[in-house]
């Protein structure tokens, strides 16, 4: 047995060599699948780390597009965007819900097919934004919910696989533990074998190998055919025994390989397995944090949203209280409008008003004046023609002297027909002479005559004046006509610089560029300013029309102050032109050197163009000027027919004057006339009223008495209803009495057109007011004195009777409501006249103080009039 243990001992060390080798092997290959899988989880985990970073800035971009839609959106598209977010979140979750289930294709899915695919769901995520924000989030509780039972299903298939892994590797090492605990034993068995036969280990130890083993258990046989001196039973079955499992060991060495190469392949099954389950284990921890991160996501996307909610729909308050309170203030702003608006109609009204009773007196004025100018032409006339009387006068007294000194015996019938002739042309003289003093008496006509003088002093000195303007108008033309002529010959000396000026190139191409952008720019300067011109030569020709129909208007001061007026605002115009022609020709000559020979010539084209230009506005200006200056000379020589006009008019004015009085008195006796027939056809409107409304008070008095009778019928039924309804008619009445007669006392007392009409109008809503109240009222009376009727009709009818005399108080309320409205608009309408006929008053007084006035300055102004006859 001691030599036994060194061999049993040695045995299996010297034959696990192979395995050990095979097992570093394995070893090395699962260390190097090891690596593979450790670089493919990084691969995994920078992809889904990328996966996260890109996750996280579109989380952000889209956190930045809700808070711009939370300022410029409204709550509708708020709402849609949270949906469509929650939609898109969504999507990609049921994505990477199917990526988790299809393991295999994840592996090979680049990050651009990824990404395309992201892409590519995005419209779906559009597509389902326009459903409602609430079953989204159902709809992603649900799915959140089945990928929790995938995941739960597919961690129970691990633990499936893990078990089934750890059943095979307890399998592997049971079948090794068996192999070796036979190959022990077979060891043992051939030790004890060769100790007994030969004693001593005489050969060589049995390898645990496959040849060597077989080459042993050959060599056992032989030596035990060799060896028939065994005499003992035991060796003999001993024997047998050990021959029977020898058979059996090389059975199983023999059936060995196949079972090593199904190790093998399970090794290779189990390794490839737990790859699989560790990629699987990677994808599933990296889609796990995936979905925690969209979970968390999801949840601060969630309280974001419904916290932009809840600010939404405080600031939707906030801005429905701001529009409320906006609203208001337009409300009454609109009111302060409406109110400003009325005033100013109104005053706009007064204005009109007065301003076509200044029309009138205007056009009252020029016809007076019209008239005056013919008073003179008759006055005239009579002068001439009184001359002529007074000297037919002269001659007749002269025959008549001559007739009685000759004292002729026989008179002729021609010389009684002359006789009479005379006669009557001494009466005719006489009345003459009568009508030239009460011409002479009337002071009036020569007030006005008066007043017309001052006022055509006064256009005479402001014409004056505005002459001496226009003087000096024409020489400040002058000056600026001799300063156009040195600007030209400035451009002309400028234009000879620019043609003796050789080819120089200073600046480069930038200089180039900004000179021509600078001539451009002084182009436009050039065209601004001829277009100026254009606009002062058409103003001056606009000034030339209204100087033409100045001459036809009256108000010739008014037009010469406004001619003046815009004269100086051209004046100023052409000197603003000037400076700007000045600076351009500053420019000009500053950028002269800088500028190329076609730039050059270019630009003398153009400043030839331009002095053309503005040489042809100053002919137009000249021409202007000329045709300003005949229509002056023409003014003034109207201004001195219009002097000698009244000349001739203060010569007449004696015999002028009776005859403006008279005309004066006939057109207010006239007026006063129209005024008495206007006033007898109102008298005679109110009188019709009167008696209208008289009748109406009959009429009404008749029903009422009607009304008295049926309700004192109705009495023997029910005293109260009775005595309710006496006393509301009774008080209507006498409320109606009330009203009528105060209605009367102010129809009397205005006696107005316009008050008379709107009582007219209002009798008559009150007549139909009161007719439905008492027709209403008769038919009820008339259903309940229905004799047939019985006890329930006849207390239904009261019952309806009182409800309708409610209904009739309520009526007659508002009627009475209505009667004193339109009595307080009678009243407003009687203030309102009452200030309309003070106004009138107010301007009467002060067409009496301005005519007073005029005739103070004629009074005044008969030392100017020495002077100037």
């Amino acid at each position: 047995m001691s030599g036994y243990d060194p061999g049993g001992g040695d045995q299996p060390s010297r034959g696990s060599t192979p395995d050990l080798t095979s097992l570093q092997e394995n070893f090395s290959q699962q260390q190097a699948k090891i690596t593979a899988l450790r670089e493919l989880v990084r691969a995994t985990e920078s992809a889904q780390g990328k996966k996260t970073a890109s996750a996280q800035e579109k989380v952000k971009n889209i956190a930045q597009r809700l808070t711009q839609y939370k300022t410029k959106a409204t709550k509708s598209r708020l709402s849609r965007a949270s949906s469509s977010e929650v939609d898109l979140m969504s999507t990609r979750i049921n994505e990477e819900t199917t990526e988790v289930e299809v393991d295999s294709s994840f592996a090979n899915i680049s990050g651009v097919a990824y990404e395309e695919q992201q892409h590519m769901s995005l419209p779906v995520a559009r597509a389902r934004s326009e459903t409602p924000g609430s079953e989204k989030v159902n709809l992603l509780r649900q799915q959140m919910e089945q990928n929790r039972l995938k995941m739960a299903a597919r961690e129970s298939q691990k633990r499936e696989v893990e078990e089934r892994v750890i059943e095979l590797k307890h399998k592997l090492e049971a079948s090794q533990h068996t192999l070796e605990q036979s190959t022990a034993e077979f060891g043992r068995s051939t030790g004890d074998l060769s100790g007994l036969l030969l004693g001593p280990p005489a050969v060589t130890p049995i390898k645990m190998g496959r040849f060597e083993f077989n080459k042993s258990t050959s060599d056992l046989t032989q030596m035990v055919a060799g060896g028939g001196g065994l005499t003992s039973s035991l060796e003999v079955e001993r024997l047998r025994y050990l021959e029977g499992r020898v058979k059996v060991l090389e059975q199983e060495l023999a059936n060995q390989p196949s079972s090593d190469e199904r190790v093998k392949e399970l090794e290779r099954k189990i390794l490839d397995l737990e790859e699989a389950l560790k990629e699987k284990e990677c994808v599933i921890e990296a889609r796990t944090q995936a979905v925690s991160l969209m979970t968390e996501n999801l949840t601060a996307k969630g309280r974001n949203t419904v916290d932009l909610l809840e600010d939404t729909k405080q600031e939707m308050l906030r801005m429905q209280q701001n529009f409320v309170q906006a609203e208001a203030s337009l409300k009454q702003e609109l009111d302060r409008l409406q109110v400003e608006l009325d005033e100013r109609s109104a005053k706009v009204s007064n204005l009109e008003e007065m301003n076509n009773i200044l029309e009138t007196a205007r056009y009252d004025l020029t016809v007076e004046n019209s008239t005056l100018r013919q008073s003179l032409e008759d006055v005239q006339d009579f002068a001439t023609k009184i001359s002529e009387l007074n000297k037919l006068n002269q001659s007749l007294q002269h025959r008549i002297t001559e007739l009685e000194g000759s004292r002729y015996e026989f008179i002729t019938d021609a010389e009684v027909e002359q006789a009479r002739r005379e006669g009557e042309s001494d009466e005719r003289v006489r009345e003459l002479e009568e009508r030239v003093r009460e011409l002479e008496e009337g002071g009036d006509l020569a007030e006005k005559v008066r007043s017309l003088e001052a006022t055509i002093e006064a256009q005479r000195e402001q014409l004056e004046g505005q002459s001496k303007v226009y003087e000096e108008l024409q020489e400040s033309l002058q000056e600026k006509t001799v300063e156009l002529n040195v600007l030209n010959a400035n451009f002309s000396v400028l234009q000879e610089k620019l043609k003796t000026a050789g080819p120089k190139q200073l600046f480069p191409k930038s200089a180039e560029e900004e000179a021509e952008g600078e001539t451009s720019k002084l182009k436009q300067q050039l065209d601004e300013a001829n277009k100026g011109a254009i606009k002062s030569k058409l103003k001056i020709k606009q000034l030339q029309k209204q100087v033409d129909s100045f001459k036809k208007t009256s108000a010739v001061h008014e037009e010469v102050v406004r001619l003046t007026e815009e004269v100086q605002t051209l004046t100023q115009r052409l000197a603003e032109v000037e400076e700007e022609k000045g600076n351009l020709q500053l420019h000009l000559v500053n950028y002269d050197g800088s500028l190329p020979d076609s730039e050059l010539e270019k630009r003398i084209k153009i400043l030839e163009t331009t002095c053309q230009n503005q040489t042809q506005a100053i002919q137009l200006l000249e021409e202007q000027k000329l045709d300003m200056d005949e229509d002056l000379n023409a003014t003034r020589h109207e201004l001195e027919t219009i002097r000698e006009s009244s000349k001739v008019a203060d010569q007449g004015t004696t015999s002028i004057q009776s005859q403006m009085t008279s005309i004066e008195y006939e057109e207010k006796f006239e007026q006063c006339v129209t005024d008495r027939e206007e006033l007898r056809t109102q008298i005679g409107k109110l009188e019709a009223d009167r008696t209208e409304l008289q009748q109406k008070l009959e009429r009404y008095m008749c029903e009422n008495i009607e009304l008295l009778d049926r309700i004192e019928k109705l009495s023997s039924v029910e005293k109260v209803s009775s005595a309710e309804s006496i006393e509301i008619v009774e008080g209507l009445t006498a409320s109606e009495k009330q009203e009528i007669e105060g209605y009367e006392a102010a129809a009397k007392k205005k006696k107005m057109a316009a008050a008379a009409g709107e009582g007219d109008d209002e009798g008559v809503d009150e007549g139909g007011a009161v007719d439905e109240a008492d027709r209403s009222i008769a038919k009820h009376d008339d259903v309940a004195l229905d004799p047939s009727a019985d006890d329930d009709d006849l207390n239904s009818s009261l019952v309806k009777l009182r409800e309708e005399s409610s209904e009739l108080s309520h009526k007659i309320e508002l009627f009475t409501n209505e009667r004193r409205e339109v009595l307080e608009k009678l009243e407003a309408l009687t203030v309102e006249n009452a200030r309309n006929v003070e106004e009138l008053e107010r301007l009467r007084a002060e067409n009496r103080e301005l005519v007073a006035s005029g005739s103070g300055s004629s009074q005044s102004s008969p030392a100017k009039k020495g002077v100037e006859f």
